[in-house]
């Protein structure tokens, strides 16, 4: 998924490209965290308690910690996926538009001045 080469044809050591990736790594893993994983838990807790499916003795933890298995249980879900959804949110949240899938090319939109 990565490549070691950049758009301006510029070659990293095998230093620089893990220093690179590790930020990859660890800006994706902090909005996984910080954004899908709180959404996904609220969204499950609120869900419960509209059923009344939250067990008598749980906690705001616990139901965190159910949050996350429950990621393992969704998984094949994710086996086919909107690529529409994705590149509209692409396009409105990013400003990025897929010009190819396969192989992937991106390019940016240009705001224009009106």
């Amino acid at each position: 998924m990565i490549r070691e080469v950049s758009s301006k044809d510029i070659q990293y050591s095998d230093k620089e490209l893990n220093k690179i990736l590790e930020k990859y790594d660890d800006e994706v893993m902090n909005y996984v965290k910080n954004t899908l994983l709180y959404e996904l838990a609220s969204f499950q807790l609120a869900s419960a308690y509209n059923h009344d499916c939250i067990w008598p003795d749980s906690s705001l933890e616990k139901e965190y910690i159910e949050a996350m298995g429950f990621l393992s249980f969704i998984k094949p879900a994710f086996k086919k996926i909107d690529n529409n959804k994705i590149k509209r949110i692409l396009e409105e949240k990013y400003s990025l538009k897929i010009i190819n899938d396969d192989p992937i090319k991106i390019e940016e939109i240009k705001k224009t001045s009106c």
